[in-house]
């Protein structure tokens, strides 16, 4: 696959991911040292890339893991891209690359994978924190990450906050985070110089903790595929309350939207996900056979109704890629055994 890969791009770099290896020696090698399995694999990669004169690049997680091995076994021109999603990057997790002479590319990302919006409180601290100690450990740079966990749930203007802050914590790693900036991607980014943008996208990931698109797919999966009866939870200290609370916060972030013309395209998308996240709060509260909210029915023909816009939405600038095999997901949602 390198030796296909590799003439079809005029980048001198080439990234062999090598990441999150976490079945490692757990199938046809089991009992075999895993250290010595990954990094016999990883050189192999590494030079065959080279061997076409190209610069590599890889995830640096197992590198960490096993720092000595690293040191000895990993050329020292292999640029490590290192890592770190919490709310605050500890200065050690690039201290630590830089300590063993590697060239490093800090990553830290949107925090909108899981669910229909960004969490701008944590990839605010991730990306400014990451940004500060890359400066001081001498970082090549910054590669701002959006995975897609379950789906890609999150559609791209639901990411927009956390873009906009990876490109200005590039260019200037000490650049406020305040009032003034959040104006100023509310007018330059969402297009809403008269309409607090930023705040309602903030609500909007507060009022998701209670509905976790992951968790609830993997709680799905559990119950409807491996018949397992496992309850689903709202989160650490959350209740059923919260999650009614959620609903209506949604709902008001909606009407703000919508009473501010917010249907054009990014105003529009960002009305989808706090449609999205208010029917997850529903379903979250349906599945544990809250009084109230029992009726399967309507809750699934809201879904259809809702999904019919958000494939439109998708479709707009995107490929299907997975659309179907996520609209079959939520055509079906609220098939699963409900709490008695």
């Amino acid at each position: 696959m390198i030796e296909q890969y590799v003439p079809l791009f005029r980048s001198k770099y080439f990234n062999i991911c090598c990441d999150e290896t976490m079945d490692l020696c757990s199938g046809k090698n089991a009992g075999k040292d895993k250290g010595e399995a990954y990094f016999h694999h990883l050189t192999k990669l590494i030079d065959i890339v080279k061997s076409h004169g190209k610069t590599v690049m890889m995830w640096g997680d197992e590198c960490m893991a096993r720092p000595e091995e690293a040191k000895e076994k990993v050329p020292a021109d292999v640029i490590v891209l290192n890592w770190c999603y919490r709310k605050e990057v500890n200065e050690w997790i690039p201290k630590f690359y830089s300590d063993l002479g590697f060239s490093q590319i800090v990553c830290p990302g949107c925090s909108s994978w899981d669910n229909f919006i960004e969490n701008v409180d944590v990839s605010t601290g991730n990306i400014s924190s990451f940004a500060a100690h890359a400066k001081k450990y001498g970082a090549l740079g910054m590669l701002n990450t959006n995975w897609g966990d379950f789906g890609h749930v999150c559609n791209f203007n639901c990411n927009l906050y956390g873009m906009a802050l990876g490109a200005e914590k590039c260019w200037n790693e000490s650049a406020p985070t305040d009032e003034e900036y959040d104006g100023a991607v509310n007018a330059l980014v969402y297009g809403t110089p008269d309409f607090d943008t930023v705040s309602t996208v903030r609500a909007l990931a507060k009022a998701s903790e209670t509905c976790n698109w992951s968790r609830f797919v993997m709680w799905h999966s559990d119950n409807c595929l491996n018949h397992k009866n496992t309850v689903l939870s709202y989160g650490d200290g959350l209740d059923v309350d919260d999650a009614k609370h959620n609903i209506d916060v949604c709902l008001t972030e909606l009407s703000r939207l919508e009473a501010h013309g917010g249907r054009s395209e990014i105003p529009g998308d960002i009305a989808l996900a706090a449609e999205a996240i208010a029917l997850m709060n529903r379903e979250v509260l349906y599945a544990n056979g809250v009084e109230g909210y029992g009726d399967g029915a309507t809750l699934q023909a809201d879904f259809d109704k809702w999904l019919e816009r958000y494939s439109s939405a998708w479709l707009r600038g995107d490929k299907p890629s997975g659309l179907p095999r996520l609209a079959e997901f939520i055509k079906h949602i609220t098939e699963i055994p409900r709490k008695a």
